[in-house]
């Protein structure tokens, strides 16, 4: 094997290298973006909107049990994310 030949099969061993270095690094943001989901799946999910008029409020949806609560006050969202929390 010459010089060349064995400059080249060094330069393909760094890429091959670097292709499996940049394959691991996608699967893993894959992986830890599809294990993030499935840890948030059963969370109660909470969001504040503001109506045609400009009228705010809350939406408190949890998944595990189904139900839901629309209110203009935040501490009857946080009471009912408690009860949710200790059924």
């Amino acid at each position: 094997m010459n010089r060349f030949e064995t400059w080249l099969d060094a330069e393909e061993r760094t890429a091959k290298t670097e292709e499996r270095q940049t394959l691991m690094t996608v699967f893993s943001g894959i992986w830890q973006r599809w294990m993030k989901w499935m840890m948030n799946l059963g969370e109660v999910q909470v969001r504040h909107r503001t109506d045609r008029a400009g009228n705010s409020y809350w939406q408190a949806y949890n998944p595990l049990t189904g139900r839901s609560l629309c209110s203009g006050s935040e501490l009857e969202i946080r009471l009912w994310i408690e009860q949710q929390l200790h059924q």
